[in-house]
């Protein structure tokens, strides 16, 4: 994984790339940038959980078009 110094978003490409590969049984890229200054926690947690949305939304979707 590669990251730019004093930026977070690698939790979440961590997140939906080992949960991608994981489930999808191959090897994956997933990029992100997230540019917001000063968020609280509260905010972080909540962009975190909205990507893990996504993330759900993807698998669905492909889970769909391969039947």
């Amino acid at each position: 994984m590669l990251t730019f110094l004093g930026h977070k978003e690698d939790g979440v490409v961590k997140m939906a790339s080992e949960r991608l590969a994981a489930t999808l049984g191959t090897h994956v890229v997933v990029t992100a940038g997230i540019h917001w200054d000063g968020l609280s926690s509260g905010s972080i947690a909540t962009i975190e959980a909205r990507c893990t949305e996504v993330v759900d939304r993807l698998l669905e979707q492909l889970a769909l078009a391969t039947r």
